[in-house]
């Protein structure tokens, strides 16, 4: 997953559909990411979004990745922010 500066979710990989099942990729796109990952981690205060407004990265951070309808699956969450370079090569947005 990539997020966009208001940490919602920018782009997701096609095989999270082999994970959660045919249209979850398209569901999560737009979504804010503590709706999927949890408030713990990525909500106000939360631990790694914290982490990458002050640009720093974490790693293997133990995470819950919400099912609908309802449910979750244990997932480990690395998170970094990523580097715009002359090249255009990652989207400024």
């Amino acid at each position: 997953m990539a997020l966009d500066a208001d940490f919602r979710v920018r782009h997701v990989s096609e095989r999270i559909d082999l994970l959660l099942g045919e249209g979850a990729r398209d569901s999560l796109l737009g979504q804010p990411i503590e709706r999927i990952l949890g408030a713990e981690l990525f909500g106000s205060g939360g631990a790694l979004r914290e982490a990458l407004v002050a640009g720093l990265k974490r790693e293997g951070w133990r995470g819950a990745l919400r099912l609908e309808p309802e449910g979750s699956r244990p997932v480990s969450v690395t998170a970094a922010p990523l580097i715009h370079d002359e090249y255009g090569i990652c989207d400024t947005e």
